[in-house]
């Protein structure tokens, strides 16, 4: 579930066709719902007193850190809001499943790139800052995993042979078996000697132990032994819970720390791109729009010398926004300018409702000499000649098999001085293009965040381990040595 919640609308948008939006939105809504119940679930389980234990001594033992914090709860729940516009086509009738709201990553996948104002831009990109905070998820799953290997094995990641070649094998599972042998091993080492004197004594006593004397001194002297033996593990367990606490602390404030700096130059870095002109957004198709409407403003006759240049400056435009004029050396399969309506309706190309695009696909305009073999017209024909002006973007949207909320409208108009009539161009876009390209660009952002996240805290816990809790363990197994016999000769290194 996680991992879908991670990266499922980014694919989408991506990767996956508009008749399969449906079908994900479904998926999403069931995934949500989940993720939802697991958080509230994380929450309950909370001991009584949880906070109160932030502030004691136990604030970093296992078994209090792998319960849900703050940090992470907030953060995960901001998550999951914006996850909401995904699925929320279910349960409304206002919009399907490929339409635009104002408040979705499709919808952001084309304010950041397209704007066209700086505001547009800035909240574009400041949504995709948000969908970073999904990997917060998965990073406390990771953790948990961790803590609870810790609890099961104390001795887990004490820093013998924990070189570099571990931490992809590290990444995926705490190897908790190869641990639990090392950490058993540890106890052996250190509390041998104890072991070893207590079975002498047992073996003196036995031998020194005669018929004549009382059992109740027998028993008297193998419960002390047994709780000379008791002693020193309960001793031992307790040195190596403290330097568990110590690691998983360790682990605790690395991971917030390297989550808020990766999360703030992955996610903020783009928004601060803002402060360039016009948000540092791509302004072609609006551009565009606005040129050849200067074009219709100068050309306001129906005279046929204006006729001829307005309808060559309409084919210049489309030849330069479509390819219209040939295949330009690949063949294109998608149609950027889908529609162009010029008004007010005045030269024989405009036909009858000032749709130019109809009538570029219409056998009186292809018999010319320049277009009848035009294998780029007949692509584009295939969209554009099933056109009026009464075809609504939904329509368009079916026509050309993509997502409704992908076709962006722009739209000029202005009064003519001399003969107060309305000229206007009305051009419609398609920016699948766009929305394929950022999000599957968001989508290698994420997975890439993702691998060095959980690669970097790996390291980080391998060299805390080496670093840090080794020396310390060996340390408390001197000092135990010494508070059994001051005299004692000092461990040998190995």
């Amino acid at each position: 579930c996680s991992m879908w919640y991670l990266f499922v609308d980014q694919l989408r948008l991506a990767f996956f066709p508009a008749s399969a939006d449906f079908a994900v939105a479904i998926a999403s809504c069931v995934v949500w719902v989940i993720l939802v119940l697991e958080l509230m679930g994380e929450i309950f389980i909370r001991p009584d007193g949880y906070k109160q234990m932030l502030i004691t001594e136990k604030a970093y033992s296992p078994s209090v850190v792998r319960h849900i914090n703050s940090f992470h709860l907030v953060m995960e729940i901001l998550s999951l809001i914006f996850f909401v516009p995904e699925f929320l086509c279910l349960f409304t009738s206002n919009y399907t499943c490929s339409d635009r709201p104002g408040f979705s990553l499709l919808s952001a996948s084309l304010n950041s790139v397209l704007g066209p104002s700086r505001n547009d831009a800035f909240f574009g990109r400041a949504f995709y800052a948000v969908i970073r905070l999904r990997i917060f998820g998965l990073v406390r799953h990771w953790k948990q995993m961790w803590i609870s290997a810790s609890i099961a094995d104390p001795s887990l990641g004490r820093g013998k042979n924990t070189g570099r070649r571990n931490i992809i094998r590290g990444v995926i599972v705490p190897q908790t078996s190869r641990g639990k042998a090392r950490g058993s091993a540890a106890l052996s080492e250190m509390a041998k000697d104890n072991i070893i004197k207590d079975n002498s004594l047992k073996k003196k006593s036995n031998a020194n132990i005669n018929d004549e004397v009382d059992a109740i001194a027998a028993k008297k002297i193998k419960r002390e032994a047994e709780k000379r033996k008791a002693s020193e593990q309960k001793r031992q367990d307790k040195f190596l819970t403290n330097a568990t606490n110590i690691g998983t602390a360790l682990m605790l404030i690395n991971s917030h720390r390297a989550l808020l700096l990766v999360a703030a130059i992955v996610g903020l870095l783009p928004v601060f791109s803002t402060i360039q002109v016009n948000g540092g957004t791509n302004t072609l198709a609006s551009s565009m729009t606005k040129q050849l409407q200067a074009t219709n403003m100068i050309a306001p006759g129906s005279e046929s010398s204006t006729c001829t240049f307005l309808e060559k400056s309409v084919l210049s435009w489309l030849a330069g926004t479509s390819g219209m004029k040939g295949t330009m050396g690949k063949r294109r399969t998608q149609t950027y300018v889908m529609y162009l309506q010029l008004l007010p309706v005045r030269c024989p190309f405009q036909g009858e409702d000032g749709v130019a695009t109809s009538y570029f696909c219409t056998e009186e305009f292809r018999s010319t000499a320049s277009m009848t073999k035009n294998e780029r017209l007949d692509e584009l024909c295939q969209v554009w000649g099933k056109t009026n002006s009464n075809t609504t973007i939904t329509e368009l949207a079916n026509i050309a098999s993509i997502r409704t909320g992908a076709i962006e409208t722009y739209s000029e108009s202005n009064i003519n001085d001399e003969t107060g009539a309305i000229f206007s161009v009305t051009a419609r876009f398609n920016e699948s293009s766009s929305v394929h390209l950022s999000n599957y660009s968001s989508f290698l952002l994420q997975f890439l965040l993702l691998i060095f996240v959980l690669s970097g805290l790996s390291v980080l816990r391998l060299d805390a381990g080496r670093l840090v809790l080794g020396p310390l363990r060996r340390m408390l197994k001197i000092v135990s040595l010494y508070a059994k016999n001051p005299l004692a000769k000092a461990p040998k290194k190995k």
